[in-house]
């Protein structure tokens, strides 16, 4: 049985300051793949472990051994992590994280077991963001086949839609902007 600390206290600490701990912040698209650096002293043991503190009890990666365990591995990392070199070559246990979700943004910690303790090495706030665009094309389709009449003054719709819809801010142009009140005006008409 492996003991991984959770909460710290007074005497077991992780904070940053003389630890060596080394913090980042990271910012990444969904679906791409990230690399999360961590980087022990060469003597390590074949003991090392991915954690995210919003995740209780259960860990993104833990490494024992020679291998990945999977016993209490978080369901949302399993098949998609692993170490940049398996073998720790050189005290390298930086984490691949693959196909990268909105839902895998928090704070991941890197520790490594030395000397019958655990070491925190690397604290990296992790932040995916959907890619420019995508949010609009995904959650609302067919917009191609929208038809504008020409005399229309959009500029009272604009600031209505604003109002009552903030996230239609996120649109590129009027023309989408347009499109998506018309078909929602066309669908309560037809209804």
């Amino acid at each position: 049985t492996i003991i991984r600390p959770r909460q710290t206290t007074g005497a077991e600490s992780f904070s940053a300051e003389g630890s060596g701990c080394d913090q980042k912040n990271i910012t990444a698209e969904s679906g791409q793949n990230v690399t999360l650096t961590c980087r022990a002293p060469s003597t390590i043991n074949d003991l090392a472990e991915w954690s995210r503190a919003d995740l209780g009890d259960e860990y993104v990666l833990l490494y024992r051994d020679g291998h990945i365990v999977q016993d209490n591995q978080h369901h949302s990392f399993k098949n998609r992590v692993d170490l940049q070199e398996t073998l720790m070559k050189d005290g390298d246990v930086s984490l691949i994280l693959n196909n990268v979700t909105t839902a895998d943004t928090g704070t991941y910690e890197c520790r490594v077991r030395l000397d019958e303790t655990w070491k925190l090495l690397s604290s990296i706030y992790l932040s995916v963001v959907d890619p420019p665009g995508e949010r609009a094309s995904s959650t609302i389709t067919g917009l191609h086949h929208c038809h504008l009449l020409a005399e229309i003054n959009i500029a009272p719709l604009k600031v209505a839609a604003n109002e009552l819809f903030p996230l239609l801010n996120s649109y590129t142009s009027v023309t989408s902007l347009l499109c998506v009140v018309f078909s929602f005006r066309a669908q309560k008409h037809h209804s």
